[in-house]
């Protein structure tokens, strides 16, 4: 995620291209960046569909069925769940409330959730911005498929802004979670 972020950041303005190498025949620097940063998405993208089946149809014990976390999306209209863990949070209660029913608290399983949406949500917009520089293949054809998020987005330009928005968002929720974490 991190080499994501960073050659994100540097694929929305290459400033080593410039200083490094002036003529553009000589180093590729983007180019290289630009496939070091779609192979990542890839791979990103496989864990995120893995983790998604996972939260979905894998049980506690591994058999298949209706996921162990799928299960436990009753604590997210637990209005005393949210009470006891928003208390905590705010330094309302010394002890961290533990939950029968569920691992997590309806803060956590809402924001996992959202997360999965997010990680969704990069990879498609990654896939329609990769496609302009392939010729076949698959993220060809995925964004073939994928077309008409683009147009209902309003173009490529749009596309490529939710893409850096939702790193952005990848950015905060990683500095939070370290911070709830200590």
């Amino acid at each position: 995620l991190i080499w994501l972020v960073l050659s994100g950041i540097y694929l929305g303005n290459p400033f080593l291209a410039r200083v490094l190498y002036p003529e553009t025949a000589e180093g590729f620097v983007m180019a290289q960046i630009r496939g070091w940063h779609v192979a990542a998405g890839w791979l990103l993208l496989a864990f995120t569909l893995v983790r998604i089946y996972q939260f979905l149809f894998v049980r506690a014990d591994g058999s298949l069925g209706l996921g162990r976390e799928l299960r436990m999306t009753p604590i997210l209209f637990n209005f005393r769940a949210w009470r006891e863990q928003m208390a905590f949070y705010f330094l309302f209660r010394r002890e961290h409330p533990h939950y029968t029913y569920s691992n997590y608290g309806p803060l956590q399983f809402l924001v996992y959730t959202v997360l999965y949406a997010a990680l969704l949500i990069i990879s498609v917009t990654g896939i329609l911005l990769a496609a302009p520089y392939v010729q076949g293949g698959v993220a060809a054809w995925g964004a073939d498929l994928l077309r008409p998020i683009e147009v209902w987005l309003g173009g490529i330009a749009q596309v490529r802004m939710l893409h850096h928005v939702t790193m952005w968002f990848f950015v905060v929720f990683t500095l939070i979670h370290i911070y709830m974490a200590v």
